[in-house]
């Protein structure tokens, strides 16, 4: 059940972030902190964090009613919030090292938000765990395979 708070907790978070730092922050950013990197603006980056944070609002809906579904959803929103973080970093650079944000709390959004995509990920694992006996098969290949599958363990 821990788990499962805590997920909320997570991707209610993210998805608000990314989704209101997507429409409103990201496209009123510097153009010069990209020009190293391989975009003209900031709309693909803009598109992207959108991305995470509908993942990540997707992934609360499913913890919400489908538990087993939500633990998936959140290994997928972790990983996502940990790549798009990554991505970053190597076409921003690390924001810690940026003297012009010395003292101003956006230098510590990369490693916050690294944290939280890993807790994401972790968290999500450890409630699969908790949700595996109660997720319904799949039949990858054949529907009676997997029932006589089933009926063999």
């Amino acid at each position: 059940m821990m788990s499962r708070i805590a997920l909320l907790v997570l991707h209610g978070i993210v998805a608000l972030t990314a989704i209101g730092g997507a429409i409103w922050v990201v496209p009123t950013m510097p153009l010069e902190w990209i020009q190293a990197g391989p975009f003209d603006d900031w709309t693909i980056p803009a598109i992207a964090l959108g991305f995470v944070g509908g993942i990540a609002a997707t992934a609360f809906v499913a913890v919400l009613i489908r538990p087993w579904l939500g633990s998936l959803l959140s290994m997928v929103a972790g990983a996502a919030m940990v790549v798009f973080e990554l991505v970053e970093v190597g076409v921003v650079g690390w924001t810690l090292a940026d003297p012009r944000l010395n003292g101003y709390f956006q230098a510590w959004l990369q490693p916050i938000y690294l944290v939280v995509g890993s807790a994401q990920l972790l968290l999500g694992a450890r409630l699969w765990f908790e949700q595996r006996d109660v997720a319904p098969t799949l039949p990858l290949i054949n529907p009676a395979q997997s029932t006589r599958m089933k009926g063999a363990t």
